[in-house]
């Protein structure tokens, strides 16, 4: 089951105070990037929306240019940095003219966290290993290694070694070692070990 969270942001206070609030922002967090939605309805506007890396940088658009609003303004972000706050403007054109800007509005960034589901588990065949790792704050995908230990913890067999990507990297243990031998009935361990932690989870094979 994929997990997101909802958050409703304030703008951050202007300089000169507006004489009108600007509406909230609606956040939702995927594992795949992240959902933005000002609140309101405002159909027929068209709309444009930026993001800023940090204060002292450039906005950059997000979006295609005068999106159409049909009620709701929506903007997907996938390339948004976990562990960062990330700056978004919304630039909307009324059908009556007259440009008009909401934000900016700081969204903080959720780390991931490192995780491990594997699928089925008890397993008679093969086993589904979903991985997430935490990526660099700057972007870069994380590696790590994956590997099969039996219940003395020997490693029988390697699965992984090199990047995962964001939105996490499946992975699949037919139940053989490294040799092609089918593994004895009992109780093994999925290592994973990365730059941004490491973690163990029990799997189990029967007959």
């Amino acid at each position: 089951m994929r997990r997101s969270c909802l958050a409703i942001l304030a703008l951050l206070p202007a300089l000169c105070a507006p004489a009108f609030a600007d509406p909230a922002l609606r956040v939702e967090v995927h594992a795949t990037g992240v959902r933005l939605q000002l609140d309101g309805s405002f159909p027929g506007s068209t709309y444009t929306v930026w993001r800023l890396d940090s204060p002292a940088g450039s906005y950059r658009a997000i979006t295609s240019a005068n999106l159409l609003c049909l009620g709701e303004c929506v903007a997907w972000d996938s390339e948004a940095i976990p562990g960062r706050i990330e700056y978004y403007r919304f630039d909307l054109l009324p059908p009556g003219g007259g440009l008009v800007t909401y934000g900016p509005y700081a969204v903080a960034i959720p780390r991931q966290a490192l995780a491990v589901r594997l699928t089925p588990n008890p397993s008679r065949a093969a086993t589904r290993i979903d991985l997430t790792v935490p990526g660099d704050p700057s972007g870069a995908p994380a590696s790590a290694s994956v590997r099969i230990l039996d219940p003395q913890g020997r490693a029988i067999r390697a699965l992984h070694r090199g990047p995962v990507p964001r939105a996490g990297l499946a992975l699949a243990w037919d139940g053989r070692d490294e040799g092609g031998r089918p593994a004895s009935p009992g109780i093994y361990l999925v290592h994973v070990a990365s730059a941004r932690g490491t973690t163990t989870a029990r799997l189990i094979r029967v007959h």
